[in-house]
Parts: C-alpha cells; sequence; structure tokens
C-alpha cells in the first residue's frame, strides 16, 4: 500500500504559492477600481532642459603600407587612438579575426639639456 509522509518544507511552499497569489488578485481588482484617480498633469510649455547635439570630432585616419598592401591602420578621434591591424592568413586561405588594439596611455618624453659631458666627470686639468 501506499505510505504517506508529511513533508512540511512542500506544504510551506504551497501555502506561500496560495498566499502570493491572492495577494495579486487583490490588488489588480483594487487597481482596476481606481481608474478615475489619475489626473492630468500641467502643461508648462517649455521644458526645463535643453538637447544639445555634439559637434563632430575631426578624425585622423593613418594607414601603413607595406609592398602596396595594408599591414596596420591608425585611428585618432578625439581623444582616443586605436590601431587595426589585419589577421593572419592560414594554408586554407582563411584568415583570422583580430580586434581593434586601444592605446591607453602615451608617454610624452620631456627635451633635456644637451650636456656635452654626457653625465661623466669633468677631465683632470694638468
Amino acid at each position: 500500500m501506499y505510505q504517506l509522509k508529511f513533508q512540511p518544507a512542500a506544504a510551506l511552499q504551497r501555502l506561500a504559492l496560495a498566499l502570493a497569489s491572492l495577494f495579486l488578485l487583490a490588488g489588480g481588482a483594487q487597481a482596476a477600481g481606481n481608474k478615475t484617480a489619475l489626473e492630468m498633469l500641467p502643461d508648462d510649455g517649455e521644458p526645463a532642459v535643453t538637447v544639445t547635439t555634439p559637434t563632430p570630432r575631426a578624425k585622423e585616419i593613418t594607414q601603413t603600407r607595406e609592398q602596396n598592401a595594408v599591414t596596420s591602420v591608425r585611428v585618432r578621434e578625439g581623444n582616443n587612438t586605436y590601431y587595426i591591424k589585419p589577421g593572419e592568413q592560414t594554408a586554407d586561405g582563411h584568415g583570422g579575426v583580430r580586434g581593434a588594439q586601444w592605446q591607453i596611455f602615451e608617454f610624452k618624453s620631456k627635451d633635456k639639456p644637451n650636456r656635452s659631458n654626457n653625465g661623466l666627470p669633468p677631465p683632470s686639468q694638468r
């Protein structure tokens, strides 16, 4: 014969599901009864926010060629710089996919004064 076991976790889950569905049904009936409570907002005319379109930035594209084939392309747009290189060709003729390489930071060297001694001590005077 069949033996019934009481499982409290399953019973609590069913009770919670039943209560949640009752709350949803009650909330839907209450919202349906308040259709006349909506009011129109006054139109003030001018919006408080001004929308402007950004000015287009100049784009500089530099191609590097080797034997009349493009080996890399450098694109500068505003403060952004990235390099695009073609993927390597495989033996079956299919090229690999290669993503753009972004230049994150560029060190700028400061021009140092030209010192004739090159860091060496001055020659001895005899």
